[in-house]
């Protein structure tokens, strides 16, 4: 089983794959929250044969300035949401980006 990741970088950088071991629940548990604490746009869980059992999508609320920031945008929360259905626009987007092995 494996915990892959991927965080788009903008338009000057590569994108950041990877993709780490698990070997029981902690590590599971620890991969998932490190990689969410790191706010990564797709963290995808993989079983031993390579069949993606889930992807968490980061999404974000942002908010426009005020006063003289009216024109900007602003992140004032985010979240993740857990995509399972394989038939999804957004389970097969997010596996398009994720690495594999």
């Amino acid at each position: 089983m494996h915990v892959s990741t991927f965080e788009d970088c903008g338009p000057y950088y590569s994108p950041l794959r990877e993709i780490h071991e698990v070997q029981d629940l902690k590590s599971l548990i620890f991969w998932v929250r490190e990689s969410m604490e790191q706010k990564l746009q797709y963290i995808g869980v993989f079983d031993g044969e390579g069949a993606c059992k889930g992807i968490w999508k980061l999404e974000v609320d942002v908010e426009y300035g005020e006063g003289e920031c009216y024109d900007e945008l602003y992140v004032v929360g985010c979240a993740y949401d857990l995509v399972r259905d394989p038939e999804s626009w957004s389970f097969q987007n997010a596996l398009r980006c994720l690495p594999t092995k």
